[in-house]
């Protein structure tokens, strides 16, 4: 009887480190593949990159150089005030 536990005990190890080496190549597999697709993003990042460029290079190219536009300084909220009452004041006649 103690040597049919054993036999089990033995075959139950036997089965469990098949299983732990079965699982430690399927994961030794694992970086092999990412480092496959992480080789690829790149590519795929370095044409879209060049993509853009192209893109931008020709945008500019159609549209011309663009026109250098002033802008009015801005005006402060008491200028504001003031323009608004003096058209107010001249909407009355000067009163």
């Amino acid at each position: 009887m103690s040597h049919l536990f054993g036999l089990v005990i033995e075959s139950l190890v036997a089965v469990l480190l098949l299983l732990t080496v079965g699982d430690c190549a399927l994961l030794n597999k694992r970086p092999d593949r990412l480092q496959a697709g992480a080789t690829s993003l790149r590519g795929m990042v370095a044409e879209t990159g060049a993509a853009a460029g192209n893109t931008q290079r020709a945008l500019r190219g159609a549209a011309g150089p663009r026109p250098r536009m002033r802008r009015k300084p801005r005006q402060s909220a008491y200028d504001r005030h003031v323009a608004v009452r003096q058209s107010r004041q001249a909407g009355r006649g000067g009163q």
